[in-house]
């Protein structure tokens, strides 16, 4: 009788120990199962190493595109989250590069990070820039004014690229502009050097609160667009009522918002006023005013923004 009740029992011992050896087999699976699946950093598996290299190509930007190489034809980068953030870095790409190239300064400009990625995009088109040849006659204070006789002088830059003989004589214009031929007899005939006289300024001009009427031709003047000042939140607006003509220089410290007529400007470019003017921008900005024919150098014409890819 004992032996029957012992070999009814070994069977159930037998199958506890078979589901034990089950179980640890499952875990012992299941582990190498998820050690394939999960790369880990510095294991040396292929998805490891990919993404230690994609973190390593370049620095990252939030919401920036790639670079654009140079083998790339320039155009705008694609943007990404922000479209008026890109354009503010173009601007401020085109403003510092321009400056440089026109020889304001001596050294290439050091760019932000979203400025330098736009770079090749700037440069184009300052190459599409079209320098004008000016009269560049100088200006003398009209009777009852004191001041002495004063001239305006290009930098070398924008020199060679209106055309103009860095030696004094004119030359050829060789720029297209219709009216640089006359004009360069004009300058290099050494007996028209009396200068073009300046009027009263209290008679050649007329403040507005949202900017300057000029009325009067050959004036010099200064002023400061702010946009903390309720009159300028629109805009500041420079009319030529004369029957002169004249050109506008913008300087700020920071070019990412200012806008002439909605273009882009380079310091120290003067840019010519048709009728009306009008500057914008979040940051302030000193305005140059100039007869245009006191200007060696001028430009018809702000840079127009370009546009979103796609």
């Amino acid at each position: 009788m004992a032996e029957c009740q012992a070999t009814t029992g070994n069977p159930g011992a037998a199958a506890r120990w078979r589901w034990l050896l089950a179980v640890v087999l499952f875990v012992i699976v299941l582990g190498v199962c998820l050690r394939s699946t999960i790369p880990v950093a510095g294991s040396g598996s292929s998805s490891g190493s990919a993404l230690l290299r994609q973190g390593s190509s370049r620095p990252f930007i939030p919401g920036a595109p790639a670079p654009i190489r140079a083998t790339d034809a320039p155009r705008l980068p694609e943007l990404a989250n922000d479209p008026e953030a890109w354009q503010e870095a173009i601007a401020r790409a085109y403003a510092a590069l321009g400056r440089w190239r026109d020889g304001w300064v001596d050294q290439a400009p050091v760019l932000d990070a979203a400025a330098a990625a736009c770079r090749d995009v700037a440069e184009a088109m300052l190459a599409k820039d079209r320098a004008r040849k000016g009269q560049g006659r100088p200006s003398i204070p009209s009777k009852g004014i004191l001041g002495p006789v004063v001239e305006i002088s290009a930098p070398p830059g924008l020199a060679k690229a209106a055309g103009i003989d860095p030696t004094g004589d004119a030359g050829s214009a060789g720029d297209g502009n219709p009216e640089a031929v006359e004009r360069a007899k004009v300058q290099s005939d050494t007996s028209d050097q009396s200068g073009v006289k300046q009027p009263n300024p209290l008679q050649a001009m007329e403040r507005r609160r949202d900017g300057i009427d000029l009325t009067k031709a050959g004036l010099w003047a200064d002023s400061t667009f702010d946009p903390g000042y309720p009159a300028h939140r629109g805009g500041m607006r420079i009319s030529n009522r004369s029957d002169g003509d004249y050109a506008v220089s913008l300087q700020a410290d920071d070019f990412s918002t200012i806008r002439l007529d909605g273009g882009m400007v380079v310091p120290g470019r003067y840019y010519r006023v048709r009728g009306d003017a009008v500057i914008t921008g979040a940051k302030p900005a000193h305005v140059t005013i100039r007869p245009l024919v006191n200007l060696p150098v001028y430009f018809e014409k702000p840079t127009t923004l370009p546009q979103t890819n796609g």
